[in-house]
């Protein structure tokens, strides 16, 4: 550990000795050796790696570490005496209990005693803080990180251990010398490893004074972590934030409510989100898709933000909403904001992609729904410039605005769902026709969805293939329903509703923009439309009555109403797939090459094989976009089904002027504990 010196001097202490000195002895001896070393004057300039107190201190941690090892062999033995003498005693008389001992634990020797009681850890921290010779801190980091990692008696809860132990973390944290980090973290990691290994330790490093709230040096020192500069590789700091994290993530995995009240004393989520919101701004402003994926620093951001969300889920309730907080305060204002309201298309291409990279990452419902009060909340001026790009020239920029949808609507988040869709869907409930005037059950509306999927081939049978797509909505309804309901128990200050724009689409904003890209479904790109129908398969999971009216409900509004649904304009769709169909020639032929060109499957017999062999390649054709939407269109139709019949179960639902938190996604929970029951009933039931 120490270097090759400590080799030498102790090759060459054998020579002089010529026998091995008793450990307490030479324990002794080579404390007063220390000591002696600093009563002696010194040249100043001399580094300490330069002095033999490294090689002294790794005889004094190898004294202690084989006498741990002769006190644990030890007690292995008395243990193994006591089963065998526990094992002859129940032969001789089988009447008589069995009893057994506790084993013994591993007790102090006689220099780890030594060490305790002379408080040899509080010199160290002494020598440390003054740092003489140069590197005596991190060498005294060092040895104590040593000394916890291989002990196996308790030391913390004595207070020469765990007193100068903290004041060593707070001298090293007041120093702030990038170049003893290293050092300094390794420390931090001991430490934590214990904790977790007893977390009844945890009180002895929780620092109270009188004047200030009680603090734990540790969390500080990881907090800090996140965020120093060092004067070494990106790798080596992208090594180094990932130890401190996974010794937070661990030190939380305890069932411990002091720990959780230190997190919130030292700052540790307002530390976090301020490096999740460095390593933001330190991404280029404007990067293409290719490069972005290949930046060591956006796989370092989606980490840093994996990291705060699972802060927040670990340590419950006061952790999540202070990151909620610290996100809204330091991150979101200040940093994601800006980079959002770029003009420039690359530059708003790029933040939107980061955006959703972090939001994907984040994944708890308080952090998602800071996202959706600060981005579509009432005068949010994101708002509609976020929701106009959805229809930009560019498709670079419609996809990227698309996917930061996807990312935050796939956190099921009430409070994203209530302000980007029902706060200006919810004044025009009254335009949907009144229930005993809507098509009769689920069954029937099934039917419908799946027809829509086969008018341009009215011969084939998609409904025999929708079972995966049944299988998935039933994944994603128990998902929504357990995230969306925390979400508005969590957080219903974020949940207002806001009035929507005078003279706006009276199915708002947002859905007009998606119902305007379903319309150009045929002429749209496949990444494109992939996006649109992900978005609208996600908008109608969620347990919302309005939604379902206007997305799964194929009866006609009431008569007068501008409203579009989901089911009109999909008919209208098929009904362009059917008249343009019809005037191509091969056009199942050409359906086949665009699903081989997909990597789908294509249900086909030797003769069609061989005719589609002598059709050119599927780009000859000049109709990607056409064959490709009328795929697309196919297999949306088969999600819808599967989403319908995964909410089958509701017999009745509520008006659709149900308040902002729906009676619905009660019964729907309970539906989804009895899916299994459902899919047996689908299976049994004809669809014919």
């Amino acid at each position: 550990m120490f270097g090759k010196l400590g080799k030498f001097m102790e090759s060459a202490s054998k020579l002089v000795t010529g026998k091995a000195s008793n450990p307490v002895d030479e324990f002794t001896t080579l404390w007063s050796e220390i000591n002696d070393f600093f009563t002696r004057p010194h040249d100043e300039d001399v580094p300490v790696k330069e002095t033999s107190l490294p090689w002294r201190l790794e005889r004094m941690l190898n004294v202690l570490v084989k006498e741990q090892e002769r006190m644990a062999e030890a007690g292995a033995a008395a243990n193994e005496s006591e089963d065998a003498s526990a094992s002859d005693s129940s032969s001789r008389s089988s009447n008589s209990k069995r009893r057994r001992r506790p084993k013994a634990s591993i007790a102090a020797g006689p220099c780890m005693e030594e060490f305790i009681e002379k408080r040899m850890l509080q010199t160290l921290y002494s020598f440390a803080k003054a740092n003489y010779p140069y590197g005596m801190h991190a060498l005294v980091l060092d040895f104590t990180a040593e000394l916890l990692s291989n002990s196996q008696t308790s030391l913390i809860p004595h207070v020469g251990i765990h007193a100068p132990l903290n004041k060593l973390i707070d001298a090293s944290l007041a120093s702030r010398d990038a170049r003893y980090f290293t050092s300094f973290l390794k420390l931090l990691r001991a430490v934590c490893k214990v904790l977790v290994r007893d977390p009844s330790l945890i009180q002895f490093m929780i620092v109270e004074t009188a004047d200030s709230p009680p603090t734990m040096p540790v969390l500080v020192g990881l907090g800090y972590s996140m965020n120093v500069e060092v004067e070494q590789s990106s790798d080596a700091r992208a090594r180094m934030g990932t130890m401190a994290r996974s010794a937070i993530l661990a030190l939380l995995t305890t069932p411990s409510g002091r720990l959780r009240s230190a997190v919130l004393a030292a700052d540790l989520p307002e530390s976090m989100v301020k490096a999740l919101g460095a390593l933001f701004a330190a991404l280029p402003p404007a990067e293409s898709a290719a490069d972005a994926s290949a930046n060591p620093l956006r796989t370092a951001l989606q980490d840093q933000a994996e990291f705060v969300g699972n802060v927040a889920r670990l340590g419950g309730g006061s952790i999540a909403r202070a990151a909620a907080n610290a996100i809204t305060a330091s991150f979101l204002g200040p940093i994601l904001g800006p980079a959002l309201e770029a003009t420039i298309d690359n530059q708003a291409e790029t933040a939107m992609r980061n955006a959703a990279v972090v939001v994907r990452a984040l994944g708890h419902p308080a952090l998602v729904d800071a996202l959706g009060a600060f981005l579509f909340g009432p005068g949010a001026p994101l708002r509609s410039t976020l929701i106009n790009r959805v229809e930009a020239m560019s498709d670079a920029v419609a996809l990227a605005a698309l996917d930061l949808f996807v990312a935050l609507l796939s956190g099921y988040s009430g409070c994203v769902l209530e302000h980007l869709v029902l706060c200006e869907l919810r004044p025009a409930s009254d335009l949907l026709a009144p229930l005993h005037e809507r098509t009769g059950g689920s069954h029937n509306a099934l039917e419908a969805f799946l027809a829509l999927g086969v008018v341009h081939n009215p011969s084939s049978q998609p409904r025999l293939d929708y079972e995966g797509y049944l299988l998935d909505a039933h994944a994603r309804l128990a998902a929504c329903l357990q995230a969306y309901t925390l979400s508005r128990e969590q957080a219903t200050e974020l949940v207002v509703a806001a009035p929507p724009a005078e003279g706006g689409p009276p199915e708002g904003a947002f859905l007009a923009v998606i119902f305007n890209r379903l319309e150009a479904l045929l002429e749209s790109p496949l990444e494109i439309n992939l996006a649109v129908t992900h978005i609208v398969s996600l908008l109608a999971v969620y347990p919302s009555e309005l939604l379902h009216a206007v997305l799964l409900n194929p009866s006609p509004l009431r008569a007068g109403a501008d409203m579009r649904t989901l089911y009109a304009i999909l008919a209208q769709v098929a009904d362009e797939i059917a008249g343009r169909s019809r005037r191509q020639n091969d056009f199942a032929a050409k359906l086949d090459a665009a699903k081989r060109s997909l990597g789908m499957d294509t249900a086909r017999g030797a003769g069609a094989e061989a005719e589609a062999r002598k059709l050119d390649t599927f780009e000859t054709f000049g109709r990607e976009d056409f064959l490709h939407g009328v795929l697309v269109f196919e297999e949306f139709c088969k999600d819808l089904a599967g989403v319908l019949l995964a909410k089958a179960p509701l017999a009745a639902a509520p008006p659709p002027t149900a308040p902002a938190c729906d009676p619905l996604a009660a019964e729907l929970l309970a539906a989804v504990l009895e899916a299994d029951e459902a899919e047996e009933e689908a299976a049994s039931t004809p669809l014919t």
